[in-house]
């Protein structure tokens, strides 16, 4: 008895993967080089929109993204050639579900459908909840300004600081207290980037601060509430995968942090990939 014939998911999956080969073929090459000129990441954020790849690496939709099994083989595609670019593409994905992390799934569609028509490049951080006796006040803090706010501070990026799309970040509001996570065009006026290069091994997944200075905030860029406290989670029924967005973080983490060992197959290529591979599994 013959196996199942493969279904259009599975074709998808297969064409991705060898995209993502095709990618990091073309990464490995010039790795070494691009880590020790430690530029910001334009080249490399352009090789991954020339493939499509920050479309794809979106939450699965329909005629769209991707399960998050595929899109963590993806990663370690990438990952194994250049583990800068493994790790602008891991956030990129995590990122990309904030919108159903924190919020209702009818915006999220809506935000995951224009990610993927304008394959906009995602990064940003949201911190967890403060340690108990912590006295440190919040570095991002929101202001209602009409029916939005403004947000003003610094908030320090792993990634693609200088070349994402779409940030992602918790901010306190001055008034309420309220934690919210919210969305920040990086074309909004009041933003800005301060690059790292310190981080060795890893210079060209451009770290640094996001500075942004009284920042408009519409309500739809307000993807929900944040975290306030370390006490247990009350279930939210705007967003029944808020709990998950930590896990889920981690699990990419690991799929950039240590991929899979590939078979010798890049012509010239082999010191590149080495080099890069223990970077990968050994940066912070």
């Amino acid at each position: 008895m013959s196996g199942a014939e493969p279904g259009p998911a599975d074709e998808r999956r297969r064409a991705l993967l060898r995209t993502a080969r095709d990618v990091a073929e073309d990464l490995a090459a010039d790795a070494v080089d691009r880590d020790r000129a430690g530029m910001p990441p334009a080249d490399e954020a352009a090789r991954l929109r020339e493939a499509g790849l920050p479309a794809a690496l979106t939450p699965p939709g329909p005629g769209r993204g991707t399960d998050w099994r595929t899109g963590c083989a993806v990663v370690q595609e990438i990952a194994a050639a250049d583990a800068s670019v493994g790790e602008i593409l891991a956030r990129h994905y995590v990122h990309t579900w904030s919108g159903r992390f924190y919020g209702p799934a009818r915006r999220a569609a809506v935000l995951e459908a224009e990610t993927a028509r304008h394959q906009w490049l995602w990064a940003g951080a949201v911190h967890g909840p403060p340690s108990p006796g912590d006295t440190d006040g919040p570095d991002l803090t929101l202001t209602p300004h009409g029916d939005g706010h403004t947000v003003a501070g610094r908030r320090r990026v792993d990634t693609a600081v200088t070349v994402a799309d779409q940030f992602v970040a918790d901010a306190r509001c001055a008034v309420t207290g309220e934690v919210l996570v919210v969305r920040i065009p990086r074309a909004a006026r009041g933003v800005s980037a301060e690059p790292r290069h310190d981080r060795l091994g890893q210079r060209v997944a451009g770290a640094g601060s996001l500075v942004l200075d009284g920042v408009a905030v519409a309500p739809a860029h307000v993807l929900g509430p944040g975290r306030t406290t370390r006490r247990r989670p009350r279930p939210s029924p705007r967003s029944p995968l808020r709990r998950s967005a930590s896990p889920c973080a981690t699990s990419a983490s690991a799929s950039w942090r240590a991929p899979s060992p590939r078979p010798a197959t890049w012509a010239g290529t082999r010191a590149s990939r080495t080099r890069t591979t223990t970077r990968a599994r050994t940066c912070c």
